[in-house]
């Protein structure tokens, strides 16, 4: 399910606007050194090139603003806290049953992504 998510989101970027990395790879160890690899597994990360870092619900508003199309979403869950909660809900959901939706994704979608750093 979070190859698939990254799969997707890097369909809807310009090329060389998003770089994903593996969150086992030796460049996550560095960039999120702050948080244990058990921890670090259990949600997405945003990190922006000035070292901004966003978690969980909370990377979706800075992540959409980077895809053309999504910025008005951003936007909507900036200024809405309602619409937020209603995201953080919806991530959470999705994050507590990625097994059980995975299944709906196409096997393609779920090999690993090629990074410098390794698979994703």
């Amino acid at each position: 399910m979070c190859r698939a998510s990254v799969r997707g989101i890097l369909r809807l970027a310009k090329p060389d606007q998003l770089r994903p990395v593996g969150l086992r790879s030796s460049l996550s160890d560095r960039l999120l050194r702050e948080e244990p690899l058990s921890e670090r597994i259990q949600a997405f990360h945003l990190i922006a090139p000035d070292g901004r870092h966003w978690k969980g619900p909370h990377a979706l508003p800075p992540l959409l603003e980077q895809l053309r199309f999504l910025r008005p979403a951003a936007s909507l869950l900036r200024r809405s806290p309602g619409t937020f909660r209603a995201a953080d809900i919806a991530y959470r959901w999705v994050s507590r049953n990625r097994g059980r939706l995975a299944r709906f994704v196409p096997k393609s979608w779920g090999r690993p992504l090629a990074s410098s750093e390794g698979p994703v």
